[in-house]
């Protein structure tokens, strides 16, 4: 039978990541920390893995991408390149929430999940999960007010906190319990997400498919006269 090769793209962060798998594990990976450098670097990634597998682009059956939440221009360049590798080859896309694939490496350990992205001063992209990585809370923005452990989340000792803002929330929250794993996204852990949604013909319309913002851009206007 022949092998279902998926492709992986992670570009929610300062991290470019792709990564390639097949029938649900992983073959390649690619990833470097450049920032501002997606644009340039996301497809030559691509190229240099599939040339690793030594497969063909057409031999791909279907394409996953981190839709959010995360920097907008990297969302948009990542979901650009899906798009355009599911249209082109008329294969299915699949999202994958950013937070979902950073907790996935830590499902199973009986502790709930705090994946968090970093949103500027006090405020992270977060979701809370189960230790079967069900949610418990949705994907929002939340603002660290406070150092005391909010009443809503589950009991410190039950709780795992990692991604990229890891950290920062330790730096925050003055609470003693916490189990913290600062991880970086990469498209790697996509990969089982990836492959159960496509066996499950999870699969999202090209057309519709957009980036989890949660907020808008921060963009700095102009200064300048026009004359």
């Amino acid at each position: 039978m022949e092998p279902t090769y998926l492709l992986h793209i992670d570009t929610a962060t300062q991290v470019c990541s792709v990564a390639l798998s097949a029938n649900g594990s992983l073959l390649q990976e690619k990833t470097i920390l450049e920032s501002n450098k997606h644009t340039e670097k996301v497809n030559l990634l691509v190229e240099e893995l599939l040339q690793l597998a030594q497969i063909q682009v057409s031999d791909l059956k279907g394409v996953s991408v981190a839709i959010g939440p995360g920097s907008y221009t990297g969302l948009r360049v990542g979901l650009s390149v899906a798009k355009g590798l599911a249209f082109g080859l008329d294969i299915p896309i699949i999202e994958i929430n950013t937070l979902h694939s950073i907790a996935y490496p830590h499902r199973n350990k009986d502790k709930y999940i705090l994946a968090a992205l970093d949103a500027r001063r006090k405020e992270v992209y977060m979701s809370i999960y189960k230790p079967d990585l069900e949610s418990f809370t949705d994907t929002h923005s939340y603002i660290i007010a406070e150092s005391t452990h909010p009443k809503d989340w589950p009991n410190p000792s039950e709780l795992i906190i990692c991604g990229p803002a890891a950290e920062k929330m330790e730096s925050l929250l003055e609470v003693d319990g916490y189990t913290y794993e600062k991880t970086t996204c990469i498209a790697a852990n996509q990969v089982d997400l990836a492959y159960n949604l496509f066996l499950k013909g999870v699969y999202n319309d090209i057309a519709y498919i957009k980036p989890l913002y949660l907020k808008p851009p921060n963009i700095t206007k102009s200064t300048k006269k026009a004359f």
